[in-house]
């Protein structure tokens, strides 16, 4: 069903040829709005698109997933191109390709959906937040300061009626372009909930860009428009692997690493929602993943922006009736032809009417709902929320998800390795009831409930409900009942039990039989 053969085409070209449209008119002014945000040429989003539907349409792993830039890039685009500038970002993108490739031949595809949720809505949340604090500059035809804290700060100050030194610094706001890219936000989202579903096949920011775009060139409004030249071929830029051979800076490494976590993800996350819109889609995940690393390395050799395979561009797929690959290949065409033979028509486009509809999906990023769902797993899962997207905000994406990952994982091991201690008097003795996991992590806890034990009491141990001791805990617990019997203390411990929960996890019996050494290892029944 999702492979088209010559003799199938016939009964599948129909529905992949006006799908395609469809997706074709929801990428191009995404395509362009992300490369204006991320501060390269708006050509290199439409490059990005066109390699997304051509070369990844080709090779993708789900026939119906559609590739291409996406506004969870422009933070990670933006930073690279200020720090290093575009030669660097190319080679930033190869890198990410590479990355791709070799995770995808390894077989790694399924391991990125295993990322705790709270560190993915974290990352999506300050993204979403960054588009939005970025993009109001640009709706107001100026440039965006730099990182997230500066941006709100920026906005701030330029909202302050005390002062305009910030407006003076970088330039007058365009209220006029402010009010463009605001009816575009409005229109946007006036569509997405109370358009007429007959007509729900029209993308929305496409509704806004054609009709606010029409109102600029018919009032001749004084707006910043896009630059698009007059010849794709004159855009490409091939600095991306001579720029890589040459530096050897390690950030240029590191942010490639940030492109192929941050693709890869969405990637992956898209796939998973993929496969409950189609369930009779074949899926291969490691092979999307290699694919999407071809496409990324095509994209840093000619320079344009990273891609990745965009849950809102497939679910429009897949809900306009595609059925094979053909659909994502012939929107790529659409792109190629339309930014090959129409430039004119694009460079009439205000940029603050782009602006407004990456406003409306940065806004989509931040999902409440999502986030309201991951109290459910408890406090934990809202820290690691709260701390991941904080981080991103105050320093870079991958600084930010990397701590995410690690506090994740630091909370899991917490979690799993539970340890509780009661202590009480029975019958004139003080009794410790000692049950789930005691490992060095819970050493500290440990120490302070035998500290608590008067000296010279009477003490029985009851390690009934003990799951697992380790080898740090167990030396803690013999130096304190050496101690406590020195101080004339009478202990009551089953130090076979402690030994057996010590070897609770596997029990390894070695034995030499003829000339081989052959090793069994039993699970132990954990009551």
């Amino acid at each position: 069903m999702n492979s088209f053969t010559v003799a199938g085409l016939g009964k599948t070209l129909r529905f992949d040829v006006l799908s395609s449209l469809v997706v074709f008119l929801i990428a191009l002014p995404l395509c362009l709005g992300v490369a204006i945000a991320s501060g390269v040429p708006a050509a290199s989003g439409l490059i990005s698109g066109i390699l997304g539907g051509i070369l990844v349409g080709l090779l993708t792993g789900c026939p119906l997933m559609v590739s291409g830039p996406t506004a969870g890039m422009i933070v990670i685009v933006w930073e690279t191109t200020k720090t290093f500038g575009f030669g660097g970002l190319a080679a930033a993108v190869v890198v990410a390709g590479a990355l791709q490739c070799m995770a995808g031949a390894a077989r790694l595809g399924r391991w990125f959906q295993a990322i705790s949720p709270a560190v993915v809505q974290g990352m999506l949340t300050s993204i979403g937040l960054l588009i939005v604090l970025g993009q109001l500059y640009v709706m107001l035809d100026l440039k965006p300061l730099g990182g997230g804290m500066d941006n709100l700060l920026g906005l701030l100050h330029l909202m302050s009626p005390w002062t305009g030194a910030l407006a003076n610094a970088k330039g007058v706001p365009n209220l006029v372009a402010g009010m463009v890219g605001l009816a575009s936000l409005s229109m946007v989202w006036l569509w997405t909930r109370f358009a007429p579903s007959a007509c729900r096949q029209i993308p929305g920011a496409l509704l806004a860009v054609c009709l606010m775009t029409t109102v600029a060139y018919v009032f001749d409004l004084p707006l910043l428009r896009v630059e698009v030249p007059s010849s794709l071929m004159a855009t490409l830029s091939f600095d991306g692997l001579p720029t890589l051979m040459r530096n050897t800076h390690p950030g240029i490494y590191l942010a490639g690493l940030s492109i192929a976590l941050l693709a890869s993800t969405e990637c992956m996350l898209s796939l998973g929602a993929m496969a409950k819109m189609a369930p009779d889609t074949k899926i291969n995940h490691d092979r999307e993943l290699w694919a999407q690393g071809i496409g990324n390395i095509a994209c840093g050799l000619i320079g344009a922006i990273p891609l990745t395979g965009v849950i809102v561009r497939s679910a429009a797929n897949i809900g306009a009736g595609a059925k094979t690959r053909l659909s994502t290949i012939l929107h790529g065409l659409l792109l190629l032809i339309f930014a090959a033979c129409l430039p004119a028509v694009l460079n009439l486009i205000p940029v603050a009417v782009l602006a407004g509809v990456l406003i409306y999906y940065g806004l989509r990023l931040i999902n409440p709902s999502a986030v309201r769902s991951l109290a459910v797993g408890g406090r934990s899962q809202l820290v690691i929320f709260a701390c991941t997207g904080v981080a991103i905000l105050a320093t870079d994406l991958l600084q930010g998800v990397l701590l995410g990952f690690l506090l994740s994982l630091v909370l899991l091991l917490l979690g799993v390795t539970r340890l509780h201690i009661q202590q009480r008097m029975l019958a004139g003795r003080v009794e410790l009831v000692i049950s789930g996991i005691a490992t060095f992590l819970r050493a500290p806890r440990f120490i302070q409930a035998l500290e608590k034990v008067p000296v010279g009491a009477s003490v029985r141990f009851d390690t009934s409900q003990l799951i697992f001791i380790d080898h740090a805990c167990l030396e803690i617990l013999r130096d304190w009942v050496a101690r406590h019997d020195r101080g004339g203390g009478q202990v009551s411990l089953c130090w076979q039990t402690l030994e057996s929960r010590f070897l609770t996890t596997v029990q390894t019996k070695m034995r030499m039989n003829s000339s081989k050494l052959s090793i069994t290892i039993e699970k132990p029944n954990i009551l």
